[in-house]
């Protein structure tokens, strides 16, 4: 079977969705070599992707930015313009990064990893939102099989597209193997001093825009006043990040925040690892990536009660409401003073995070290709 996964979040570093398409392409390969997997990529800014060699496909590149591909994309599925000549011969295509082409003689699997442009709709850019909120429809009535982050997304999915149930599938995302605890003592003391971080952390992790609710946890951390404890934000700024440095202003502890853009996936696990507990205070979210990679890491997670993340947490975290500062102030005093609560929630967590393996991913979505093949 010629399998091709659009792979452009992974080459291209998109956080979670660029994980989410790696280890997925990862994880058919191992399980099912005999297959042959393309991806397609676009050539953002007009430049070609080169390959590190860590993602094992057949590439198979349009030579459109961003921008242009998706329009093209939307054009051709307003006009009803085939866009099967522009990839080889497939049997299955999946688009994993909310784009669809308009495949007429390709079967097709579309994953919907959240639709915080419905739900949420001022926690994304007028751009994006509009686009989505134009060609998400149409995406999900063109695509064979519709692929579900979770039973929160799946219910919204249905509710608010009015999708069929046949057509709509729950598949976990798989954590990387490469999230496990990370105990090598150098690896750890480079890490501090690159980053210039203090012995006594809390994490949080995710791009820094309306939808991760960080003005609400800069508060909290700052009513918490653990002495010596600092808030470490690893992700890029994203749109409308204006709250967010005025919350940082206001809270008089620019010291003891540390703003992180730049972090590999390589040098994430280490970040778990040396946290005292993540904390992810989101409004919305589909999955949650976070909270199952550092459960993995075996680091505690204090996550918000809204969405898919209690579902994805289950009861290996303290979950607090997302407006409720008192309440996030008084979880992370509770996770630093209270060590037996820690050793508990790592174990839990280790547990729960092996519900989401990239075995049981792979196993499933190879499951609905087949179907459809």
């Amino acid at each position: 079977m010629n399998i091709c996964l659009d792979m452009s979040p992974a080459v291209y570093g998109r956080g979670g969705i660029g994980r989410y398409a790696e280890q997925l392409l990862g994880a058919l390969t191992d399980l099912a070599p005999a297959h042959a997997y393309w991806g397609l990529c676009n050539a953002a800014g007009g430049c070609l992707p080169k390959s590190d060699g860590s993602m094992a496909f057949r590439p198979f590149v349009v030579p459109w930015d961003n921008k242009s591909w998706r329009l093209r994309v939307a054009a051709a599925h307003l006009w009803q313009r085939s866009q099967d000549n522009l990839l080889p011969r497939m049997d299955v295509f999946h688009g994993t990064d909310n784009l669809l082409p308009h495949l007429t003689r390709i079967r097709s699997v579309f994953t919907v990893h959240d639709v915080a442009f419905r739900a949420w709709p001022g926690t994304d850019t007028l751009p994006n939102r509009l686009y989505l909120q134009t060609m998400m429809p149409v995406f999900l009535r063109h695509a064979d099989t519709v692929i579900c982050d979770s039973e929160w997304t799946r219910n919204d999915v249905a509710r608010l597209f009015h999708v069929p149930d046949r057509k709509l599938k729950v598949v976990y995302p798989g954590v990387s193997p490469r999230f496990i605890p990370v105990l090598d003592t150098d690896r750890i003391c480079q890490i501090r001093e690159r980053f210039a971080l203090p012995e006594l952390f809390v994490l949080c992790v995710g791009t820094l825009e309306p939808r991760k609710n960080v003005p609400t946890l800069i508060r909290a951390f700052r009513q918490a006043a653990v002495p010596g404890l600092g808030l470490v934000l690893v992700g890029r700024r994203g749109w409308h990040d204006a709250p967010i440095r005025a919350a940082l202003q206001e809270s008089g502890s620019e010291g003891s925040i540390r703003v992180l853009e730049r972090v590999t996936d390589e040098d994430l696990p280490v970040l778990y690892s040396m946290a005292l507990a993540t904390v992810l205070p989101s409004w919305y979210e589909g999955f949650g990536f976070p909270v199952v990679e550092s459960m993995a890491c075996g680091t505690p997670v204090v996550c918000s009660s809204a969405a898919s993340l209690p579902e994805v947490a289950g009861d290996a975290a303290l979950q607090v409401a997302p407006q409720d500062v008192g309440g996030w102030a008084t979880a992370i005093r509770t996770v630093v003073d209270q060590p037996a609560l820690r050793r508990e929630l790592r174990d839990k967590g280790f547990r729960q995070a092996s519900r989401f393996s990239a075995e049981s991913m792979a196993r499933a979505m190879l499951s609905a290709y087949e179907a459809l093949a």
